[in-house]
């Protein structure tokens, strides 16, 4: 049996046709890189754009409740994409030293 640990690295291009939550779960998956905190704002995030959508469609909901969902949301997705490249830069650093 093979131990060997294989790297994967994945692009952009790889998540274009995830869904958000599926983005989430994978994004999810790095223990020790993804800080808990992270991971419960991605769900947060999710659920958000549910929420959003649900809004969206209900002719219940007014115009009001719609604009406040999109600022919550944009507003969280915000901190989470500050938080991603800071993780982005620290591994960039941390690839590029180990190369020395």
């Amino acid at each position: 049996m093979n131990s060997e640990v294989k790297r994967i690295i994945r692009t952009p291009r790889d998540f274009e046709d995830y869904t958000l939550g599926r983005v989430v779960s994978v994004i999810c998956e790095f223990d020790g890189i993804i800080s808990e905190q992270l991971k419960n704002d991605l769900s947060s995030l999710n659920g958000k754009r549910k929420q959003f959508v649900h809004h969206l469609f209900s002719i219940k909901t007014d115009a009001k409740q719609i604009i406040e969902d999109a600022k919550n949301g944009f507003k969280l997705a915000d901190k989470i994409i500050s938080e991603i490249k800071k993780i982005d830069e620290e591994l960039t650093l941390k690839y590029k030293n180990d190369k020395k």
